[in-house]
Formats: C-alpha cells, structure tokens, sequence
C-alpha cells in the first residue's frame, strides 16, 4: 500500500502539474506576424515553419499519419511558463497532422533551426543544454523531451510521439544543481529548545532524565502523562521520521504538518500511509511509556520521504514551466486504471532515491547521485512499458522520466553540489535517547549471599573478521556488527531471576545504549553497528528485583 500511494502521489503530482499551466488562445492557430510563418509544406512526409527568427521542421517516416493527414507547422499564442533553470527560449510552435488534430503512429523528429538566432545558440555548453516542452491545445497533457544540440549546424533535434505545442528553452545544469542542493538543506533544521541536550521530570519520588546521545535537530521534553513518564518531541527539520522504543512506547501526533504545502503532502504520501505513525516534519508527538518504566532506549529514524519530495518537486520546477494550481494536487482516477504496475515501479523510485539510508557521516558520492537518478528515470519508462494506456499518464511518466534524466547527467562539479548538501542533511538521519532514573533506596536489600546474589558477570564479544582476542576488522563499507554476550553469575550457578540489564558502548565518536529484559544476553547478544576505527568500551549494569546492582565492562578494538 505504502508502495501504491508513493507512486499514486508522484504520478498525480505530474499529472496535476501538467493539467494547469497553459494559457489558451480564443483561436486555435493565430495568424502570422513579423516573428512566426504559417508552415510551408516542403514534401509529404515534413513540414517548416519559422517561429520567433527559428526555423522549425518537423518530421516522419512512411506510415507515421494514420490516414494520410499532413504535417502542419505554426505560431502559437499557449504560453508555458519558463522552468527556474531557463536561461533563454524561443516562442510556442503548434505542430499537427491534418485538420482534426490525430497523432501520429510512429515518433516525430522536431528541428529547430537557430542560424536565425545566434544569441539563443550562443547559450548552449556543456553546463547549458537544450530541452523540448510541450503542452496539449486544452492543456490537459504536457511532456518534457530531452534535446540534442549541433554547434556545427546550429540545430536543436528532439523526438516525440505526441503532437502538440512545443516551446525550445536553454536550461542551466548550475542552475539545476543550486536548485537541487537548496532544496536539501531547506529539509534541515537545528533546535533550540531547552530540552535540546538533556530534559528531567520528577513523578512521585522518581527522578526521570531523558539524554540525547548527540544533541540535533529533534527535541525530547519529558512529562508527567497522568503519573506515566513521556516524551514530547518537537522536531525542527522537513525530515519525517519513524519513532520506535525499547521497551515500547505508545506514540501519538500532536501537531501535523499543513498539509495544503505540495510537499509536505507529496512528502506524508511517500513516506507512510498512516502519517499518524511518524514524527512529521515540523511537527511534534508524545511518546507515552507504560506505568513502571525506569529506564528506556528511544531512537528516531528518518524516513526518505522528505528527500524523496524535494528531489521529485524541485526536478520539475527546475526543468519545466509546470505549476500546481494553489499548491494543492487533486487525484487522477485514470492513473489507478492504466494498468501500470505501480507497485514494483514505486519500489524502484523508494530505492533510488532513497539517500536517507545513509549511515551518519557516510558521504553520498556524485556517482551515486546519478546513478540514483538514472535509475529513476528507468523507473519512469518502466512505467510506460508496462501499459499505461491513458496519454496523460504516459506523458506525466514521461516528464518523470526526462527530469531524472537530465539530473543523472550533471557533470560532476555540479553533482558535487548536490552531494554536499545530502551529506548534511542524512547526518541527522538516526537520533538517539537514553531514558534512565532514580529513587529513593527501599528497605528491601538482597541477602549478603545466597544463591540469587549476582557476584561476577562473564562478559564475551563476537563479531566477522576476527584479528585477535576482541580485536576485529571494519568491513569494506562499514559498519562492523559487534555482539556483546554476557552471563550474570552467584557462585557458580548462572542466575536467571528478575534483572533489567543496561549496555552502554562509548567510543569511535559516539555513544549508544541498549536495555534488555534479563539477567543476561547471550546467543545471539545484543548487538552495536559501530562505524569509526578505535577502542570502544561497554559497561553493563545490571539491576536485581530488589535494589541489588552489579557492573562490568568489555574492551573492544575496531581496525
């Protein structure tokens, strides 16, 4: 389902973009002026006309008119409002097949001829590359098509199977890639409350504090919920992320985004079908524990789905003139009966794009940012491929398709760009919290001996690539999975009674905490993915039904 409605919202977001921005003439074909010809038919298979001082010929093979029409080639009066990378362009041509407007069987090849225009061809590089808009008399189907410039003939060559109206622009990858890496560092955000650190609330004679293993963008304040500890979180970026506790916690939204912003509401359909789930961007939930905890592990992961809307909504303001009508995107029945695979066409855009699996402090390289694109623009086609009948589904999947593709050839300078701000914001992609407390001693002490009494706690690690003795080899791409195993015994007998057990690791840079139901932790053991070279060590605290508390630590060495 969560597959369905992430490319549901994708394919509506193109669609509904699709759908607005053109401004209709009265007539359908205006008359000729200084700047634009009515066409001249040159032989049966082509048509030129010249439009804004560029000569413009379309093309077909044998067999491309299903019933003979001609080509025609025109001014027209639509506008398509200019893409934000746009640099320069040149007026709207119609091109049809006969009178009633059919289309064609087989693809069109449009030139644009720009000896007539030496500024516009004076544009183009290797960083400024032509594309191809186009957008349907009633506005209802619009595409993007990617172009191919000639320096030597001074010619802009594109294909289409849809006939339309077309407008050639310039498009500015540097443009492009400041749109895109401006995009990912408006999803970041820092806290300032005062709870930012660290936060303590006394209920009854039980002193809680809840500390964040390193303070970021994500608040936790705790509560007295009706004589129950509990969190409230405020989060200050555009991530939205998953919450999970151990033990578990009962999570509830507080404050949801709004959700007439395209993408917040692009963003809540990615990431999750209950956004109920999921600390929202901007927004804030309370994590309520239930009566009797003491201590707790709460951690926040960030699910790709702010990334996933950025990237799809900055692509298509960036690289074309389509807008959504008061930033909100009404469904498109026709989508769901096109008899595309959705499902396995949106787990291949989830994957593609998604950067916030990133481990903290792994950098996403520019190869992979294009491969990532590129990938998604096979997403696209894969889409048409399987049988999207309806022409606006084709051409919102098409669109998809060529902003993806054009963002998975950026030069590397400017994918550079673009990496750099993902790398900071996948930084703040998994957060941690440690829940501990403290009362007053109770009149009940564990007997100096006996066999219940913890006395010594055997203490084992265990992870791949095993040096020597706890000493073990990152792995190519980290992280290293690292168990700690522990027995807890009195004398010689293991005990097995009523503990909670606390493991702590600190070293490499960080911190982390893991609490366990049990005297123990053995086969498997409780396991840390541990990244950075160096010496960790792990204390582990165990706490006896009754007060009686016992410690130990393990050294471990990451190479």
């Amino acid at each position: 389902m969560r597959q369905l409605l992430a490319m549901t919202a994708v394919i509506t977001l193109v669609a509904g973009c699709s759908a607005t921005p053109a401004k209709q003439a009265a007539a359908p074909t205006p008359p000729a002026s200084t700047t634009a010809s009515t066409a001249a038919l040159t032989d049966a298979n082509s048509a030129t006309g010249k439009v804004d001082g560029v000569t413009v010929r379309a093309s077909m093979p044998d067999g491309a008119a299903p019933s003979g029409e001609k080509l025609s080639v025109a001014a027209s009066s639509t506008e398509i409002p200019a893409a934000k990378a746009q640099v320069d362009g040149v007026k709207t041509v119609r091109v049809r097949l006969g009178d009633s407007g059919a289309q064609p069987t087989k693809p069109i090849t449009l030139t644009f001829d720009l000896s007539g225009k030496p500024e516009l061809a004076a544009k183009f590089s290797d960083t400024v590359i032509p594309v191809v808009e186009s957008v349907s008399e009633d506005g209802d189907a619009a595409d993007l098509v990617r172009a191919t410039w000639d320096p030597a003939g001074r010619t802009v060559t594109a294909t289409t199977t849809h006939l339309s109206d077309f407008r050639l622009g310039a498009i500015d990858l540097g443009k492009v890639a400041d749109g895109f890496a401006a995009a990912y560092r408006y999803i970041r955000g820092d806290s300032t409350s005062s709870c930012r650190a660290s936060s303590e609330v006394k209920i009854k004679d039980t002193t809680y504090t809840l500390t964040a293993t390193t303070p970021g963008p994500v608040a936790g304040c705790l509560t007295n919920a009706g004589g129950a500890v509990a969190v409230d979180f405020t989060n200050a970026t555009q991530q939205f992320y998953a919450v999970t506790s151990t033990p578990k916690g009962a999570w509830t939204s507080t404050v949801r985004p709004d959700l007439s912003n395209l993408a917040a509401r692009l963003a809540s359909a990615l990431g999750n079908a209950k956004i109920s789930d999921l600390l929202t961007g901007r927004g804030t939930g309370r994590l309520t524990f239930g009566p009797g905890t003491t201590r707790a592990t709460i951690n926040l992961r960030a699910d790709p789905a702010a990334l996933q809307a950025a990237t799809i909504i900055t692509g298509l303001e960036m690289l074309t003139g389509m807008r959504a009508v008061g930033g909100v995107v009404k469904a498109a029945p026709a989508i769901l009966d096109s008899g595309t695979d959705l499902s396995t066409v949106s787990t291949c855009l989830g994957q593609a794009l998604d950067f916030a699996d990133a481990k903290p402090g792994q950098k996403v390289t520019p190869d992979e940012f294009r491969r990532a694109m590129s990938t998604s623009s096979g997403c696209a086609s894969a889409a048409i491929e399987a049988g999207a009948k309806n022409s606006i589904v084709k051409q919102a999947y098409s669109t998809l398709g060529t902003v993806f593709a054009i963002t998975g050839d950026l030069p590397s300078q400017l994918a550079a760009t673009v990496t750099g701000a993902i790398g900071e914001v996948v930084g703040d992609n998994s957060l941690d919290f440690a829940l501990t407390s403290s009362a007053p001693s109770t009149s009940v002490k564990p007997s100096a001996e006996g066999p219940t009494t913890i006395d010594r706690v055997q203490v084992d690690t265990w992870a791949y690539d095993k040096v020597g003795p706890d000493t073990y080899t990152i792995p190519r791409g980290g992280p290293a999975t690292v168990y700690f195993q522990w027995k807890a015994f009195s004398g010689s007998a293991e005990t097995r009674g009523d503990c909670e057990s606390t493991i702590t690791v600190t070293g490499g840079g960080t911190t982390k905490t893991k609490i366990t139901s049990n005297c123990g932790s053995y086969n498997p053991g409780t396991y840390f993915e541990l990244r950075n070279r160096g010496t960790y060590t792990a204390t582990i605290t165990i706490v006896q039904k009754g007060g009686g508390t016992t410690t130990a630590t393990k050294t471990v060495t990451l190479q």
